[in-house]
């Protein structure tokens, strides 16, 4: 029977017969009898979520054993592998903490030999791997988490029986619908080319549309004609920096507005980071750039963009990457102007464009300073240090090695001009800018050089900062001579 109260609800009353389980426990929500009994080792450092998708396969009939543990994860799979003569599904989290994930699948699959497998990979992200990594690492399907049972049983089914999956294994039309509930409105404010080509690499993996500006008051004029849904902002720039533009910002907000602002920025000690909260900023990213820390901070923040709804400032639409201001304020060289590295973009490195480059080294060793010194004298560049931080491809490392030559060759230029002009402001500036772009490389020698020059012009000392800069400058000579190399054998190696 029914009861029913306007206003307030219905309750519906129905006795119900049903069978005591044979079985007991769980009941069993067959799939498909294809899958019965099929191993499935799971792997993931999230607890509940590996959890929660183990029993829901287990109530689907497989056998699914879960582990966040990679050593844990073979030991289950040896005891797949003595049990079991079928097929084996592997389930593994992209985003493990220390791990590199596509490593640990290659070691299970090379574990399971011969023997037939399906590799599944789950992913927080809308583009964690190329369509190249997915074949080189035999990644089968992907699949957004939290990861529901009955998709997982799906998409295995379709496997099994050769049925195309489509990107995330799911359907076109829902991989689309989610990419683009998960596109941000970004604006990026760095003067830096290295770390604004980095940053613009790992937006563009995600599909976000960014607009870029290289100072603060840039920051704040494209801030008030566009509407965005977070502002990245360095903190060392000039006309105004990030700390001041973004009290510039909190300053011109109408009441109930209030745009998430996120620090980016090289000073780890913990009063810096207090000063870019009591600015008015609500985070900061470390540099040199975490690929994990900054993926983490990205789905923070679409999050928090689905879940707010902005007043339109404007309604002009904005290209998927746009440098708004670029170019380089004159400090007495010659102006010039900077556009952001197109992450998707081959390095265009050829015979040509290394002699323009050598010519560039006249920037750097200058008349009455000593001979170049060579790179096996100072500690070398990690070249591959990118493609561990931020998983970039072959290509835009390459963009980023030609980036960080560029640079340093203008933060020389720049120091120059404020020892002669005694701008501590300037020095500070081009002395922090390329201690971060160098750190990306872990070029050890020319970030620490860089540091004592940045400490030095803090503090007024200019007799200091000018013995620093002696010592930079050689050592960021001995850089760009070995980055000329790397690039040199880049061209001559065969594709």
């Amino acid at each position: 029977w029914l009861e029913s109260e306007f206003g307030v609800g219905a309750v519906f009353h129905f006795t119900g017969r049903f069978k005591p389980s044979v079985a007991g426990g769980q009941a069993v929500l067959h799939f498909s009898p294809a899958l019965d009994g099929m191993p499935v080792l799971i792997l993931d450092d999230h607890v509940s979520s590996r959890q929660a998708l183990a029993q829901a396969l287990q109530r689907r009939g497989l056998m699914a054993r879960e582990t966040g543990s990679p050593e844990q994860a073979q030991q289950i799979l040896n005891q797949f592998l003595e049990q079991h003569d079928g097929i084996i599904v592997l389930i593994v989290d992209q985003m493990m903490p220390v791990l590199d994930s596509l490593q640990v699948v290659a070691n299970l699959q090379s574990l399971i030999g011969p023997r037939e497998r399906l590799t599944l990979l789950l992913t927080t992200t809308l583009h964690p791997v190329d369509q190249q990594q997915m074949e080189s690492f035999q990644i089968d399907a992907l699949l957004h988490k939290p990861a529901l049972g009955s998709e997982v049983c799906r998409i295995i089914s379709s496997l099994l029986s050769n049925e195309s999956i489509s990107h995330q294994a799911l359907g076109e039309d829902k991989f689309e619908a989610a990419k683009a509930s998960r596109r941000l409105r970004l604006l990026l404010a760095e003067d830096g080319a290295v770390n604004r080509a980095v940053v613009l690499g790992l937006l563009d993996q995600q599909g976000h549309e960014v607009a870029c500006v290289e100072d603060g008051a840039a920051a704040v004029e494209a801030w008030q004609q566009f509407q965005f849904d977070a502002i990245l902002m360095d903190v060392q720039m000039p006309v105004l920096d990030g700390l001041q533009a973004t009290q510039r910002i909190r300053e011109l907000e109408m009441a109930g507005q209030h745009i998430p602002i996120i620090a980016i920025t090289a000073a780890a000690m913990a009063e810096d980071h207090e000063r870019c909260l009591q600015a008015g900023m609500d985070g900061y990213l470390s540099k040199p750039i975490n690929f994990k820390q900054f993926d983490s901070l990205l789905n923070q923040l679409v999050e928090q963009a689905q879940q707010r709804s902005y007043d339109q400032r404007s309604t002009i639409e904005l290209p998927e990457t746009t440098l708004l201001h670029p170019t380089v304020p004159n400090h007495g060289l010659a102006a010039q102007s900077i556009k952001p590295a197109r992450p998707n973009d081959p390095a265009s490195v050829d015979a040509q464009n290394m002699g323009a480059m050598s010519n560039d080294s006249a920037v750097v060793s200058r008349p009455g300073s000593a001979s170049p010194i060579k790179p096996s004298l100072v500690a070398s560049l990690v070249f591959d240090a990118p493609l561990v931080k931020l998983r970039c491809s072959p290509s835009q490392l390459c963009q980023l090695v030609t980036t960080l030559r560029q640079e340093a060759v203008q933060r020389l230029d720049e120091m120059t001009v404020a020892l002669e002009r005694h701008d501590d402001k300037l020095l500070v500036r081009a002395s922090h800018s390329l201690k971060s772009a160098a750190a990306l490389f872990d070029a050890k020698n020319v970030t620490s050089a860089s540091a004592a020059v940045e400490n030095a012009a803090r503090v007024g000392d200019t007799q200091s900062a000018a013995q620093q800069f002696a010592l930079l400058r050689l050592a960021t000579s001995a850089m760009i001579q070995e980055i000329d190399q790397w690039l040199k054998q880049q061209v001559s190696s065969p594709a």
